[in-house]
């Protein structure tokens, strides 16, 4: 295995306003709880001590990301991150083997630098369905990705396909559970926590000696993507309430509008009815609209956003 630590800076500066305000916070950096995997340096500190559940970041001494077998070549991020600086982030290329894959591992006997101690279990057994896996991606292959989250064995593994056509893994396919639109650009992928839950996802007992997050992404030679912003949060908290159960939230962000409380794909209209986009990410860019009033539908959820 290769082990690589890769720590990376990035800031948002998005105002929150319209349906609903709740506070000037970057997007996913309002919630109650933290179990935070991969964020920069700035973007942690807005984050208070006492919400971070757990800290997973990788540290190089007690928790690592490994690129299995070299599977990737890992390069340098071109451009903004998803928080719209000029800072880094994750890209890897898919080598030429017949499978790909890394993991977030949490050591066992690896002391701390400082003091020699061993490494604690991590304990997420407060971690429940009401949690959000949170994920920005980007990418112009068209390939699937597997995701996996793991309560500490492979007995604890649940996961989740990220594309447009089945994950196979060991023979067992995986059918899609949502995408983003490969188009080179930042989107956002939020997961219910009860979804991996289902899928077979348990935290039952603190571990460490183990990967916490995983992604494969098959056999495709080339396909290049980049990730940032992966945390797991309670999205209550900090005087930012939860959206009421059946009802939309319109978060405008910058170039993007964000979603909160969807239960089925986003759907856009426009005022004479017609549908103008429909997407199964938790928000859709700005980009993509013509100036004018909408409406957002989700479900039976419905709001309105105006675009200006």
């Amino acid at each position: 295995m290769k082990k690589l630590f890769t720590f990376v800076c990035v800031v948002a500066l998005a105002a929150v306003m319209g349906i609903g305000v709740k506070a000037q916070t970057p997007e996913g950096l309002g919630g109650g709880s933290y179990v935070l995997i991969y964020i920069d340096g700035e973007s942690y500190a807005t984050i208070p001590a006492k919400n971070i559940l757990a800290d997973m970041t990788p540290n190089d001494y007690q928790r690592y990301l490994y690129i299995w077998e070299d599977t990737y070549t890992m390069s340098d991020p071109v451009g903004k991150n998803y928080y719209n600086n000029l800072e880094g982030y994750m890209t890897a290329t898919v080598g030429a083997k017949t499978w790909s894959g890394f993991g977030f591992y949490l050591a066992k006997n690896e002391g701390n630098v400082a003091t020699g101690a061993p490494v604690p279990p991590v304990d997420l057994t407060s971690v429940n369905g009401n949690f959000t896996f949170h994920m920005a991606m980007k990418s112009n292959a068209t390939n699937s990705h597997l995701l996996i989250l793991s309560g500490g064995k492979a007995a604890l593994e649940g996961k989740l396909c990220i594309g447009q056509t089945n994950f196979v893994d060991n023979t067992i396919p995986y059918a899609p559970y949502t995408d983003f639109v490969r188009d080179g650009e930042w989107h956002l992928i939020e997961i219910p926590m009860s979804a991996f839950m289902n899928a077979g996802l348990k935290y039952p007992e603190p571990f460490n000696d183990s990967n916490y997050f995983a992604m494969l992404s098959g056999e495709n030679p080339g396909a290049t993507f980049s990730l940032d912003a992966i945390f797991i949060y309670n999205k209550a908290g900090n005087g930012i309430n939860a959206p009421e159960v059946g009802k939309l939230e319109i978060i405008p962000g910058k170039n993007v509008i964000n979603v909160l409380n969807a239960t089925a794909p986003i759907e856009v209209y426009n005022m004479a009815g017609q549908q103008v986009l429909k997407t199964n990410e938790p928000g859709f860019p700005t980009s993509r609209l013509a100036k004018g009033i909408y409406v957002v539908k989700s479900g039976s959820a419905v709001a309105k956003v105006s675009i200006n």
